[in-house]
């Protein structure tokens, strides 16, 4: 039986992610730019991107069960918009938390080409938190700015926002913390 307390961690460690993260995950393509990035949805058809990514009036949004050419901006702050968009998002609203530093994270990764839009998940952990941002021990790559980062449990921490590289090399990936907009979200659905 000694072996199991070892095992048992080792196989709760590896656990697949809840399936809920990439049913959360949409795409943006902007009108005046061939750049795409990704939102996260947090259910009832609110979603969270980076600002960054939007960088015209006119953007689309899409997933899997829709696509919406004119989504509603609620608010933006810093490097994140918050908007509504028109689409099928049948599921229960994302439950938000406070990152906790060596916490393990999920985040899809969007590979963009011809053919479309492949997603990719990998895994990081929590390095440093601070009163609005958060870093990943790992880095995160172009497209990839707006998609969620989720603790283990599928709760929502953030939002991807930017890389940090020291010496020319990408080092780690900054988000943005959203619990900070918990009272406007509850005000804003």
């Amino acid at each position: 039986m000694k072996w199991l307390a070892f095992v048992f961690p080792l196989i709760v460690s590896c656990s697949p992610p809840p399936v809920t993260i990439f049913q959360r995950y949409a795409t943006i393509e902007v009108s005046n730019s061939s750049s795409s990035g990704s939102a996260v949805s947090l259910g009832k058809g609110y979603f969270f991107t980076a600002r960054h990514v939007i960088t015209s009036d006119s953007f689309t949004v899409f997933n899997a069960r829709g696509k919406d050419k004119k989504p509603l901006r609620i608010f933006e702050f810093d490097d994140v918009v918050f908007f509504k968009a028109d689409i099928d998002t049948n599921f229960p609203e994302v439950q938000i938390a406070e990152p906790k530093i060596g916490e393990g994270v999920y985040i899809i990764q969007p590979i963009f080409s011809d053919s479309g839009v492949n997603i990719f998940l990998f895994q990081g952990n929590i390095a440093h938190v601070s009163d609005f941002h958060g870093t990943i021990d790992r880095p995160i790559f172009s497209g990839i700015s707006g998609s969620g980062v989720f603790n283990k449990k599928g709760e929502l921490i953030g939002v991807a926002s930017q890389l940090y590289g020291i010496q020319g090399q990408v080092a780690f990936g900054i988000f943005v913390k959203v619990i900070v907009f918990e009272p406007m979200l509850r005000k804003a659905r």
